[in-house]
């Protein structure tokens, strides 16, 4: 059989079907390419085609061909019409066929160069780019209140500017309309998306688009949404793209504070040199430069060091390796611990242990502990393996546990695996890694000169120094604003606080974010401790304002000099 070229329109839904029909093609290499639009040496999608067809003007053809229907699973366009003839001229060996849908995608790794369409810029600039499409055949997936959205945001002064076509657009009132484009209305949509500050939109070709620009994206999931399939456009995205929360679908203020919280951290630059804290602490920031990250812990691994950090939506884990600076060496990947947040990490016998707060609802109202051993695989990979999920915890009657289970902090003594789960009792747990069971060890209490400033809860984890005692970090909130200190505690059990700061080590006014997603107060959330004796240091590492990964190094022996006794 000659070989089957399967031609993927380019406009409307353009980016499904590259997803849909990649793993198909490549599970027939001998019988299927994939061909889709190319300028010169460049191409819709990287990864998505091996054989490629230029156009004489790819974006006014393209607006001239502009869009894709279904009919019994096969998409026919005016895109298909005009372009069939050319390939049987191109490659009369070959037998051209429509495509037809595959329930599956897969990027494959094939060469090439990613598309970045190019047209005059004949619409003026706008802060905000909307896609308000309207599907007549599935209307569970139209979100109706792009009118209030465009209004609310006119007002607080922002231009709007809506991508699409006009027929297939919810009406809004806006600043500039991709239609007025002289070239067509995906002309009008690329130089929109092009030289805006960020997209706001649904699952669509627009989307798809807006990825292909790398402009800075906000999706709003439809209730019908299926998030296994945004993962090709949001790799094809090298600016920013987060997918806002479930509930926003239902209160366009809450898109109105997405949109807003965006804004923010687009127009805020990250620090590129160090900031001094409150007590002379120098703080410094990642910069993960296609999502937001924050809440990131740091630890030593085979292949150098690696931070897990909560991603944009703070619904997930990710990580990426870093220098003693901060300073990325690798891009980000999805560790697929998904409503997993605040990873703790500690080295326990030779391996790496992650601990990590479990939120099954989406309301964030419930979560539990959770424990797995993490490897790190020959290519940087991260693999984990659960260990244990913490819904009871053994000899400690009438023990039940709270809505919000979180910030054990674990550590190794004696070579058994323990938590802290207390710091005021001072409750020690210790955890059988081949059960997955936690027992209440020990439970001591003591007075300080912190006990009428609210509850004492933990932070990093506890690290061991050289007098055998373990230091540690909680923090206290009052109004939202979060002050940390230190405190140590015996080497032995029954694992006693010795002493603790007399003033806090990190004040609120030591935050730099301000996000305005979760109307905060100023907080700096530590969730990891690195020790080094020698070099007279010890680095905090945590979230800066559920905005950004920061790592605040201070001198040893001033934190140590800011300890004072607790009393029984």
């Amino acid at each position: 059989m000659n070989d089957r070229i399967v031609i993927l329109p380019w406009v409307g839904e353009f980016g499904w079907q590259i997803m849909q029909h990649v793993r198909y093609v490549n599970a027939h290499p001998s019988k299927y390419k994939i061909v889709c639009c190319q300028h010169g040496h460049e191409c819709l999608y990287p990864t998505a085609a091996e054989l490629f067809t230029d156009w004489d003007h790819p974006i006014p053809d393209a607006s001239r061909c502009n869009g894709t229907n279904y009919y019994d699973g096969a998409a026919r366009d005016r895109f298909y019409d005009k372009l069939r003839p050319r390939l049987a001229a191109a490659y009369p060996e070959c037998e051209i066929v429509s495509p037809e849908y595959i329930c599956h995608w897969h990027m494959s790794d094939a060469p090439g160069y990613k598309f970045h369409p190019k047209v005059c810029q004949a619409l003026p600039v706008v802060d905000v780019v909307i896609g308000p499409r309207r599907r007549d055949f599935d209307d569970t997936r139209n979100w109706d209140h792009w009118p209030e959205l465009t209004r609310i945001l006119q007002s607080f002064g922002l231009s709007v500017g809506v991508v699409g076509r006009e027929e297939t657009c919810i009406h809004c009132q806006a600043n500039a309309f991709a239609w007025q484009h002289p070239d067509g209305d995906t002309a009008g949509s690329v130089d929109l998306l092009s030289r805006c500050q960020v997209f706001v939109g649904v699952d669509s070709g627009m989307a798809h688009l807006a990825a292909i620009l790398d402009c800075p994206t906000l999706l709003l999931p439809s209730p019908v949404c299926n998030h296994n399939q945004l993962g090709p456009m949001k790799r094809a995205n090298k600016s920013l793209f987060w997918t806002m929360r479930p509930d926003a679908w239902f209160d366009y203020n809450e898109v109105v504070r997405e949109v807003q919280c965006t804004l923010n951290n687009l127009n805020s630059k990250i620090p590129s040199t160090p900031v001094v804290t409150q007590t002379g602490g120098t703080k410094r920031y990642l910069n993960v430069k296609d999502d937001r990250a924050f809440n990131g812990t740091l630890a030593k691994t085979n292949r150098g060091t690696i931070c897990v950090f909560r991603d944009g939506n703070g619904e997930s884990l990710r990580y990426i390796y870093v220098d003693d600076s901060l300073k990325p060496i690798t891009r980000w990947r999805d560790t697929g611990l998904v409503r997993n947040d605040d990873a703790r990490i500690i080295q326990h016998s030779g391996k790496l242990y992650l601990t990590t707060s479990y939120h099954w609802q989406s309301n964030g109202m419930q979560a539990r502990t959770e424990l797995r051993e993490m490897e790190v695989g020959r290519d940087g990979e991260l693999i984990t393996k659960e260990i244990a999920k913490f819904d009871t915890i053994d000899n400690w009657p009438g023990y039940c546990r709270r809505g919000l289970e979180k910030n054990w902090a674990p550590f190794s003594s004696d070579g058994e695996y323990f938590y802290v789960y207390s710091l005021q009792p001072h409750r020690i747990l210790q955890v059988n890694l081949s059960t997955g069971v936690a027992s209440l060890l020990c439970s001591t209490g003591f007075r300080s000169c912190w006990d009428n400033l609210g509850e004492l809860r933990l932070s990093s984890p506890p690290v061991m120094m050289h007098n055998g005692n373990y230091l540690s970090t909680f923090h206290v909130r009052n109004n939202g604003d979060y002050s940390t200190g230190f405190y140590e505690f015996e080497g032995k059990p029954p694992y006693r606080v010795l002493r603790i700061s007399k003033k806090p080590e990190l004040y609120p006014e030591d935050a730099g974010g301000r996000a305005m997603r979760t109307q905060a107060g100023l907080t700096i959330f530590v969730t990891g401790m690195q020790l080094d004796e020698t070099a007279d240091n010890v680095r905090l590492c945590g979230g800066d304002y559920d905005e950004y990964v920061v790592a605040i190094d201070f001198q040893l022996s001033k934190v140590l000099a800011n300890l004072i006794p607790v009393t029984r």
